[in-house]
């Protein structure tokens, strides 16, 4: 079976350079298959995606997502602090932080105070609401298929 992906870049059709950090994508993004960002990019609109999201940079959606995929059932991103927080049904993201659910509950006081300076201050201060956030989001929206 073939799959499309759909490469969201600085050249994507529609995507503008807001400053130096973030890019806008202004209006509803579709996408029929599998979608990739590499920027950090902000959707000020509706975003439906029908297959795989990767996403590398930082995502903000000003309306509401919609993930179609087998990979993940739920997407969710905000602020919190000083960081950004991504959750999906196999993945938390805290700012360049990829990481299961699993993983981040293992981690050693010592290996997050090695990520970021302030991080385990940050980490004790919120590890239980994004644990937490995570779990009640798996439990309304499901976990993702093993295909």
């Amino acid at each position: 079976m073939f799959k499309k992906t759909i490469i969201i870049d600085e050249n994507y059709e529609g995507v503008k350079k807001l400053n130096s950090f973030w890019y806008v994508y202004d209006g509803d993004l579709n996408i029929d298959g599998d979608c990739e960002i590499k920027i950090n990019l902000r959707v000020e609109g509706y975003q439906r995606v029908k297959g795989d999201q990767i996403v590398e940079g930082d995502q903000i959606v000003e309306g509401y997502i919609v993930i179609l995929g087998k990979k993940t059932t739920f997407s969710l991103s905000l602020k919190q602090d000083r960081y950004r927080l991504y959750f999906m049904s196999n993945i938390i993201k805290i700012g360049c932080e990829n990481h299961s659910p699993i993983e981040w509950k293992k981690f050693e006081d010592s290996q997050i105070e090695e990520m970021d300076t302030g991080a385990l201050d940050w980490w004790k201060k919120w590890k239980y609401f994004v644990l937490n956030t995570h779990s009640e989001l798996v439990k309304i929206y499901g976990k993702p298929n093993k295909e």
